[in-house]
């Protein structure tokens, strides 16, 4: 979405251009396990050309946060996406290909974002968590605390 107005970070000040500028909301939906596991990708490009994607984590609400801006206008993607990547190399080039084929996409990730949100609690309450009786994982997939996401290039 098209943001107006500036940001400041610190001593910084950073203004929204019209045409150049643009903001994204993530939204959650629901209560998370404590064992979760996801990706997601985000890319923005010059001209108003931008997309979100996201795979790993669905609640079968038939919600979805993949989308594709083309000239400030969002377009939704019903379709489920799948985003394959090296495990070994994850800023390796990553596939991004939606089950009805409107998303087939070949990114490289500038930077990698993992999230390990047990490491800021106190130990007793890290202990306290692991005591806790987890649910099953998929058995193709080892469930993880956290996400990855990634800025990608085109």
């Amino acid at each position: 979405m098209p943001p107006v107005g500036s940001l400041q970070l610190g001593g910084k000040h950073y203004s929204c251009v019209p045409g150049q500028s643009f903001a994204a909301l993530d939204f959650g939906r629901g209560a998370w396990p404590l064992n979760t596991y996801w990706q997601r990708a985000a890319f923005a490009a010059a001209g108003g050309i931008a997309g979100n994607f996201g795979a790993g984590w669905l609640d079968h609400s038939g919600l979805s946060k993949n989308s594709l801006w083309f000239g400030g206008k969002v377009q939704l993607l019903d379709s489920p996406l799948h985003i394959e990547r090296s495990s070994q190399a994850p800023l390796a080039p990553w596939r991004l290909d939606s089950e009805d084929d409107c998303v087939a996409l070949r990114f490289t990730p500038r930077q990698l974002h993992k999230v390990c949100p047990n490491s800021a609690l106190p130990r007793q309450h890290r202990t306290a968590l692991r005591s806790l009786p987890r649910r099953a994982a998929r058995p193709q997939r080892r469930a993880r605390a956290g996400g990855r996401s990634a800025g990608l290039a085109g």
